[in-house]
């Protein structure tokens, strides 16, 4: 076999380097018109400020969004950050984006910034 088979070969290397702002920009929140705050249940739509809680464990390649808030419940900074797992709070806008083979139309996370960090060794 040659060396070029993906059977093969070992996993390949990143090929980039990407901030948590572009990793996270255009992350699916919701098919609907608008989302509620996990806290208060306050409805969101395009336009408005939004909050969330994003998460990696150190197995995983991904980063999961699980939790969004309004500005006014938005946590300020990460309360009891879990060993073996890079943990965020950003801060953005909601947009929409349209995947076209199924032509949905989705709300994301646009215009990101970092409000909070803890790296995957503290606990």
């Amino acid at each position: 076999m040659s060396s070029s088979d993906p059977s093969t070969t070992a996993r390949a290397p990143p090929l980039g380097i990407a901030t948590l702002p572009q990793l996270l920009t255009g992350t699916a929140i919701s098919e609907d018109p608008t989302y509620p705050c996990s806290i208060c249940g306050t409805s969101m739509g395009v336009g408005d400020v939004v909050f969330a809680y994003a998460s990696r464990r150190q197995d995983c390649s991904r980063w999961l969004v699980r939790r969004f808030y309004c500005w006014g419940c938005a946590p300020t900074r990460m309360i009891s950050p879990s060993l073996g797992v890079a943990e965020a709070i950003v801060g953005g806008r909601i947009g929409t984006r349209t995947d076209p083979t199924p032509r949905v139309s989705q709300l994301c996370l646009t215009e990101i910034a970092v409000r909070d960090f803890s790296p995957l060794e503290e606990s």
